[in-house]
């Protein structure tokens, strides 16, 4: 019998500040599309929830990732997008959720040989694993995590 070679996950890789990457299964992803005005979020709010986006007739809660793990961030600068994730766990009922990125995420094929595990999640929780990829480092988000969040945040 022959073997088959292991098929490439697609991905989104996905810029946020000071150089770091999120590398999302583009599954997860609805859309992507550019940071404009965000409803602001509700009194008493945490500071990671950065506001809802209106799209396609939907308030999506925006979640700055950097924030939701405790570290600084800066406001998002021009250029900035917001990945619209589908939920699917006990978040499904608010359907989408998005985060910020710093700058436009790029499509790739994740391969078995492209993919190096660096580390176990990391303080902070909110990621699953770190990979580099070629010269890139990037983390795989703990969706789920978020997503938790996210709907208790509500």
């Amino acid at each position: 019998m022959a073997e088959h070679a292991a098929r490439p996950v697609r991905a989104l890789l996905v810029p946020l500040q000071g150089g770091r990457m999120l590398l999302l299964p583009n599954a997860s992803v609805a859309e992507v599309v550019a940071l404009r005005d965000l409803d602001r979020p509700a009194d008493g709010a945490p500071d990671w929830l950065q506001g809802a986006l209106p799209w396609r007739g939907l308030a999506v809660p925006v979640v700055g990732y950097e924030k939701l793990r405790g570290e600084e961030a800066l406001p998002p600068g021009a250029g900035a997008q917001v990945v619209v994730v589908n939920t699917l766990g006990e978040g499904a009922a608010i359907g989408y959720y998005g985060l910020v990125a710093a700058g436009i995420p790029h499509l790739m094929a994740v391969t078995e040989g492209v993919a190096e595990t660096l580390a176990a999640p990391g303080e902070g929780g909110y990621a699953l694993c770190d990979l580099r990829l070629g010269e890139s480092r990037a983390s795989i988000p703990d969706l789920d995590a978020i997503e938790a969040q996210v709907l208790e945040a509500g």
